[in-house]
Protein backbone atom coordinates (compact mmCIF):
# COMPACT_ATOMS: atom_id res chain seq x y z
CA UNK A 1 0.00 0.00 0.00
CA UNK A 2 0.85 3.48 -0.73
CA UNK A 3 0.88 3.98 3.17
CA UNK A 4 3.10 1.58 4.30
CA UNK A 5 5.98 2.78 1.52
CA UNK A 6 6.08 6.21 3.01
CA UNK A 7 5.92 5.04 6.48
CA UNK A 8 8.89 2.12 5.67
CA UNK A 9 11.89 5.04 6.60
CA UNK A 10 10.12 5.96 9.65
CA UNK A 11 9.63 2.75 10.81
CA UNK A 12 12.97 1.67 10.22
CA UNK A 13 14.54 4.46 12.42
CA UNK A 14 11.93 2.92 15.41
CA UNK A 15 9.69 5.98 15.59
CA UNK A 16 6.28 4.96 17.57
CA UNK A 17 3.78 3.92 15.41
CA UNK A 18 1.23 6.88 16.28
CA UNK A 19 3.78 9.26 15.29
CA UNK A 20 4.17 7.30 11.89
CA UNK A 21 0.41 7.29 11.17
CA UNK A 22 0.83 10.79 11.54
CA UNK A 23 3.46 12.27 9.63
CA UNK A 24 2.37 9.77 6.89
CA UNK A 25 -0.99 10.77 6.72
CA UNK A 26 0.42 14.54 6.72
CA UNK A 27 2.64 14.13 3.83
CA UNK A 28 0.46 12.59 1.75
CA UNK A 29 -2.37 14.84 2.24
CA UNK A 30 0.49 17.87 1.35
CA UNK A 31 0.99 15.85 -1.71
CA UNK A 32 -2.55 15.61 -2.98
CA UNK A 33 -2.05 11.58 -2.47
CA UNK A 34 -4.30 10.85 0.70
CA UNK A 35 -7.19 9.99 -1.35
CA UNK A 36 -5.06 7.35 -2.42
CA UNK A 37 -3.52 5.75 1.23
CA UNK A 38 -5.14 2.45 0.86
CA UNK A 39 -3.79 2.02 -3.08
CA UNK A 40 -1.37 -0.72 -4.15
CA UNK A 41 1.87 0.72 -5.35
CA UNK A 42 1.82 -1.02 -8.41
CA UNK A 43 -1.21 1.58 -9.15
CA UNK A 44 0.48 4.59 -8.91
CA UNK A 45 3.28 3.06 -10.83
CA UNK A 46 0.77 1.82 -13.37
CA UNK A 47 -0.63 5.57 -13.32
CA UNK A 48 2.98 6.67 -14.08
CA UNK A 49 3.30 4.40 -16.65
CA UNK A 50 0.32 4.81 -19.29
CA UNK A 51 -0.02 8.60 -18.00
CA UNK A 52 -3.76 7.80 -17.51
CA UNK A 53 -4.55 10.50 -15.01
CA UNK A 54 -8.40 9.99 -15.36
CA UNK A 55 -8.54 9.38 -11.41
CA UNK A 56 -7.22 12.50 -10.93
CA UNK A 57 -7.69 15.19 -13.72
CA UNK A 58 -5.66 17.63 -11.87
CA UNK A 59 -2.39 15.97 -12.57
CA UNK A 60 -0.87 15.95 -16.62
CA UNK A 61 1.86 13.54 -17.44
CA UNK A 62 3.79 16.48 -18.09
CA UNK A 63 3.67 17.07 -14.21
CA UNK A 64 4.58 13.51 -14.05
CA UNK A 65 7.86 13.26 -16.37
CA UNK A 66 11.31 13.90 -14.47
CA UNK A 67 12.98 15.25 -17.51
Amino acid sequence: MIFDEVALGLRFREMPEEEVQERVKKVLEVCGLSPFIDWPISASVMVRKTGDHRLNPGIGAKDLDPR
